[in-house]
């Protein structure tokens, strides 16, 4: 598993953002706009709610708060659902993170189309197409779902991370120039209200992950967010900063 997360963190490292004048991407709504790469909109499910990005200082948002992100460092958004536990943390059962790489304009490198080739321990890869674009994804154990610098920031926010959890990493490339990531993840342990019936993550009769939990995991995170080509109606006329 080490090695997969080592080969995952790096194809998910940040990269320094050259947007132009007059570009944004900003949450509203529980939705994410963005009208350059790509140019999408993004509805997250409800019960994941926006609760900021690495450099908001805002903990929580409220549902029709905006939140505009316009410089190079402010590239990911994390979106959650958790409940309070006997200590009175914010545990997380589950949530997708949104991280928008773009590479410096100096920067001779280019993206690779599979991110994944090599990664082991893995329970299912393969490729979506949304709007006719090309999605790959994976699905994989992790000790931690989010490369260093995101876990730490959303434990910043006071945020309980669990130590084990299922995985969808996506990865849409963008011209070669950038990339959107898309991290989808649930708490393993002691969280039944997302499983069917008396189905349970491990098999042990199958000596690993039960396919059928692996079934259900990868429908969940497919219904957890819907990629819309961009419009920017019923965003306010003048977006908060």
């Amino acid at each position: 598993m080490k090695k997969s997360m080592v080969f995952l963190a790096f194809c998910l490292a940040a990269f320094a953002s050259c947007a132009g004048t007059g570009s944004y991407r900003q949450v509203y709504n529980n939705t994410l706009y963005s009208n350059y790469m790509p140019k999408n909109e993004i509805q997250v499910a409800d019960s994941m709610q926006y609760v900021g990005n690495v450099d908001d200082k805002v903990l929580v948002s409220t549902l029709n708060d905006v939140h505009t992100s316009r410089s190079k460092s402010q590239d990911q958004w994390f979106f959650v659902e958790c409940e309070q536990n006997a200590n009175k943390q914010l545990l997380v059962k589950r949530g997708l993170t949104i991280i928008v790489q773009e590479l410096a304009p100096n920067v001779k490198a280019r993206f690779v189309t599979d991110s994944f080739t090599g990664v082991e321990g893995y329970l299912d890869k393969g490729r979506d197409v949304i709007l006719g674009q090309n999605y790959d994804w994976i699905i994989i154990p992790t000790d931690s779902p989010l490369p260093e610098a995101e876990a730490k920031a959303l434990e910043a926010k006071g945020y309980v991370m669990p130590k084990v959890f299922m995985t969808k990493y996506s990865i849409r490339k963008i011209s070669g120039r950038g990339v959107i990531n898309f991290i989808y993840f649930e708490c393993i342990d002691d969280n039944r209200s997302l499983y069917d019936g008396d189905v349970k993550p491990y098999n042990a009769e199958q000596s690993g992950w039960d396919r059928d939990f692996a079934a259900a995991f990868a429908k969940r995170a497919a219904s957890a967010m819907e990629i819309r080509e961009y419009t920017g109606e019923g965003l306010p006329q003048t977006p908060q900063q």
